[in-house]
């Protein structure tokens, strides 16, 4: 069985990054956090990621992506939609939000809707949810979901004002999610974990 741990950057704009483990293998969702911090939080316990998953390519969600690449080389996963992001700063919106070129390229490999993943002994389904950013993706485990910037505890949901975001398709994935079992605990990349 896998644990969920949550860390959250003291700066930036406080993006979630989960480090998923077995005990055996682990892997990375959304990495905003750096090597270091986490490694010393979790001590012994700690199991380099074989795997990063991205929900989607904003800066705040890949902000340490070049540093656990350099330091494990896991295999990156990304939406095939938001792979361009990457080595985009306007796409990614560093550009936009701090008026400097930052780009976070990295070997990847991209996913899209239907896809299947295998880690810490879990299978993971790949949902395509464009809305929030062209390429958002969903990672659902058997009772949990990393759903990226797509939906938040208590009702909120991601902006669509950024390149790529798009309302319309934001209400459709919206929908989508919503008809997901009850008892799925959410992972959102900002604030707490929730259920539906």
């Amino acid at each position: 069985m896998y644990r969920v741990f949550t860390f959250s950057p003291k700066e930036s704009f406080g993006s979630n990054t989960y480090y998923v483990t077995d005990g055996k293998e682990s892997f990375l969702v959304d990495p905003s956090v750096g090597t270091s911090e986490i490694q010393n939080a979790l001590g012994e316990s700690f199991l380099p990621p074989r795997a990063i998953l991205l929900t989607h390519g904003h800066f705040d969600h890949v902000e340490t992506l070049p540093e656990w690449f350099s330091a494990y080389h896991p295999t990156v996963y990304i939406g095939e939609a938001d792979a361009p992001m990457l080595s985009d700063p306007y796409l990614n919106a560093h550009r936009l939000f701090y008026g400097t070129d930052r780009t976070y390229l990295v070997p990847h490999v991209t996913c899209k809707e239907g896809d299947r993943l295998s880690l810490c002994g879990a299978e993971i389904s790949v949902l395509s949810v464009p809305g929030h950013s062209l390429g958002s993706l969903v990672y659902l485990l058997s009772d949990i979901a990393f759903v990226g910037d797509l939906i938040f505890a208590g009702g909120g949901f991601g902006r669509y004002d950024l390149p790529g975001g798009d309302y319309v398709r934001l209400v459709d994935s919206l929908r989508r999610v919503q008809k997901l079992p009850k008892s799925i605990t959410l992972y959102p990349g900002h604030g707490e974990a929730f259920t539906l």
